[in-house]
């Protein structure tokens, strides 16, 4: 029998989803080096990641009081294990192994991931400012979904 961690106190879990925004925002860069014809495309999206990153960590500034006592309701290890995957595409990216079709298709995973995951969801607060910060990377990462959501039929039409 496998052994559960114990989920993380808040610092952690905050340091953990702020990697993976950070992670994400690389590979996007990796993604406009790679796509130079759609850089605009993906550099929007990567200074998008990197405000989630900044807003995660600031989180982390004025949330100790506004927790109830369950803290977040997920182990570290689906975040890392996100991240890793993230960190992977990237690698392929880097080596030129990705299409421009691949890389849309890859990013509308990770951030249909994200929702479904309910990452932006799983910090239990009393706090409206927390509140607001999570939905906005809720609804953020809803507006790149479907960002690349378009690009991906622009692409099957040969737009992209």
């Amino acid at each position: 029998m496998k052994e559960q961690r114990p989920e993380p106190h808040l610092p952690v879990a905050l340091a953990l989803l702020r990697d993976n925004e950070l992670a994400i925002a690389a590979l996007y860069a990796e993604y406009a080096t790679l796509f130079p014809a759609q850089a605009g495309f993906w550099l929007g999206l990567v200074e998008e990641e990197r405000q989630h990153a900044t807003w995660i960590e600031d989180l982390g500034h004025g949330m100790s009081n506004s927790l109830t006592t369950s803290g977040p309701r997920f182990t570290p290890a689906a975040i890392e294990s996100f991240t890793r995957y993230v960190r992977e595409q990237s690698k392929l990216a880097r080596e030129k192994q990705v299409s421009s079709m691949a890389a849309l298709t890859t990013s509308y995973y990770i951030e249909t991931a994200l929702i479904e995951r309910q990452f932006f969801e799983q910090l239990p607060t009393r706090d409206p400012a927390v509140a607001w910060v999570m939905s906005e990377l809720k609804r953020s990462t809803g507006q790149h979904q479907s960002k690349v959501k378009g690009a991906l039929h622009q692409g099957r039409s040969g737009g992209f």
